[in-house]
């Protein structure tokens, strides 16, 4: 795969750019902060690695902004016939984000912000936001303000 990608650039793929998907295929995602402690440079040359990565196809970006991760490409784990990983790995969109927390409120009872960004693995930033959304959507209810708020099941009426 890799020589695959060096014949397509003509080119030697930089250590960084090696070390980068040896990284990613230890820890499975990444930000381009937690990879330049891993090739020793600033967070702006780990982030041009990973984007030359993405534009060669070996890497995919997930989210925006500060909130940005990267994992290996369904390209690579199809090489290495892993696909199973791979969606593992890309995670779950909102949709199946909103069914973790209403299930989990189900089970549990309420949920925190802390405890949506755990069980999700979203940053602050996007559980604030898939809280919001639902909330809105009346199918959750906030509870308390500040550090003690919770979020429980909003109590619909049937239509008769």
């Amino acid at each position: 795969m890799v020589v695959d990608a060096e014949r397509n650039r003509n080119a030697e793929l930089p250590i960084d750019s090696l070390i980068a998907l040896a990284a990613l295929r230890q820890f499975k995602r990444l930000s381009a902060d937690a990879l330049a402690t891993h090739i020793q440079r600033d967070a702006a040359i780990a982030k041009r690695t990973l984007e030359a990565l993405t534009e060669a196809g070996l890497v995919e970006a997930h989210g925006n902004t500060r909130g940005r991760s990267y994992t290996l490409s369904a390209a690579v784990y199809s090489v290495v016939s892993d696909k199973a990983a791979y969606t593992r790995q890309v995670g779950f969109g909102p949709i199946q984000h909103e069914q973790m927390v209403l299930s989990y409120i189900r089970q549990h009872g309420q949920i925190k912000r802390a405890e949506v960004m755990a069980l999700c693995r979203l940053t602050e930033g996007q559980a604030k936001e898939l809280l919001r959304r639902l909330a809105a959507g009346n199918k959750i209810q906030l509870h308390g303000a500040g550090r003690g708020s919770v979020y429980f099941e909003s109590i619909q009426s049937d239509p008769v």
